[in-house]
């Protein structure tokens, strides 16, 4: 179907008819029936008086809904209105994300994460893939980082952090310990966001044969590898 089509009466219907049907589903078990009765009339009223699509996570009950039945997704950002499709064709499902009508750029699988700034966009995917875009006059470019940790960061981030500091020599050493082997899986985990403009932190779990670590990242669109913000130790 296309999507001109069944954009305008998508987002209309899911605000006033599938968001609250939805919900009252999940809802009307748990709860004494005087609350639904009283809210799922007045609820439509509130989503026209205040539009539903503008929040920047479009893992929100509401997206969830567009995807589910249109494969359409609407929400503002700092850049302008952002709009995600979900493609199926030979090489798989994918989304196509656009700003302001203008190509960002096609992702493999859904969008489960999404953080902007001026000039910036970054998604991560149910594939745990992340993709970054920045803009300029010309259109999106992307931006072409290795995201992973090394070992060696891992220490280092442990010698300045750790080492010195009595309190913390327990964690010191398990760190130690687990780095004289390589990592059995790096993930990426959920979570984005940009400060100070473009300067993207996001999560990393790497787990080893003896335990796993949580690391918080950053990276500028200037650096050659990721900075560690926090780490710890499951």
């Amino acid at each position: 179907m296309p999507a001109a089509a069944v954009t305008d009466a998508g987002i209309f219907a899911a605000d006033t008819l599938l968001v609250p049907v939805d919900a009252l589903w999940k809802i009307c078990s748990s709860v004494p029936p005087p609350f639904w009765v009283f809210w799922l009339p007045i609820y439509p009223w509130g989503c026209i008086v205040m539009p539903f699509a503008y929040e920047e996570a479009p893992d929100d009950n509401g997206a969830m809904l567009y995807r589910r039945y249109w494969s359409l997704r609407y929400f503002d950002s700092v850049n302008g209105d952002f709009q995600l499709c979900d493609l199926n064709d030979q090489l798989g499902r994918s989304t196509r994300i656009l700003c302001n009508k203008q190509l960002v750029g096609t992702v493999f699988g859904q969008v489960e994460c999404l953080a902007s700034s001026q000039g910036h966009v970054a998604v991560l995917t149910s594939e745990r893939q992340l993709y970054w875009w920045s803009s300029d006059d010309t259109g999106w470019k992307p931006q072409h980082h290795n995201y992973a940790l090394s070992n060696d960061d891992l220490l280092e981030y442990g010698r300045k952090k750790w080492a010195t500091r009595e309190y913390e020599r327990d964690e010191w050493q398990k760190l130690q310990k687990l780095t004289e082997q390589a990592p059995k899986e790096c993930n990426l985990g959920y979570g984005l966001q940009f400060c100070k403009g473009s300067e993207l932190y996001y999560h990393l779990d790497l787990t080893y044969q003896d335990g796993t670590i949580h690391a918080s990242c950053c990276i500028l669109p200037t650096d050659e590898k990721p900075r560690v913000i926090h780490l710890s130790i499951l």
